[in-house]
């Protein structure tokens, strides 16, 4: 719709006006959009595995189970998200039994896993969340609540083997 003004002169619909409007915008998103986005790279199988990725950091691939199906990693920040086949529970040797849930995120730099969620420890009965995991010499340094407890990181050089879940009892 055109019209006239009062001055003689011919006036834009308020339909055309919008329609402009939208078109700058989505324009201008287009063109700023690549710049300010995350590089975000989920893995496949055929690229760098999420053990690879604890190895390339300083961490040994054994802090993770057997059972990792895939993973995303912005590699501008090292945040995280880590994805198992299920939920699991281990007992690593001569340590405190470690649960992870089908989920994990943080953030992962040179010997730094930061800001954790998915992996508790129990200790005297109680699950506690591990988060974070720090590279210190030879020894992996696990932050739980307002306590760390050091282990060498050997205890870690393999694997560790989800054990058979009891399909009658409930996990938290």
């Amino acid at each position: 719709r055109e019209g006239k003004t009062a001055g003689g002169g011919m006036m834009f619909s308020t339909f055309s006006a919008h329609s402009l409007l939208l078109s700058l915008v989505a324009i201008s998103c287009l063109l700023i959009l690549p710049f300010h986005s995350k590089r975000l790279h989920v893995r496949d199988s055929n690229s760098t595995t999420a053990y690879e990725i604890l190895e390339e950091n300083g961490f040994p691939a054994g802090l993770l189970p057997s059972t990792v199906s895939s993973y995303e990693l912005d590699e501008d920040d090292g945040a995280f998200t880590l994805y198992l086949e299920s939920a699991c529970t281990v007992n690593i040797p001569n340590l405190y039994p470690i649960k992870y849930k089908s989920t994990i995120a943080g953030s992962i730099t040179s010997g730094k896993i930061s800001s954790l969620s998915g992996i508790t420890v129990k200790v005297f009965f109680i699950w506690w969340s591990i988060s974070s995991i720090t590279v210190s010499d030879e020894n992996l340094v696990f932050k739980v609540g307002p306590a760390s407890a050091s282990y060498a990181i050997t205890n870690f050089d393999e694997n560790p083997v989800c054990a058979e879940s009891n399909p009658f009892h409930q996990s938290s």
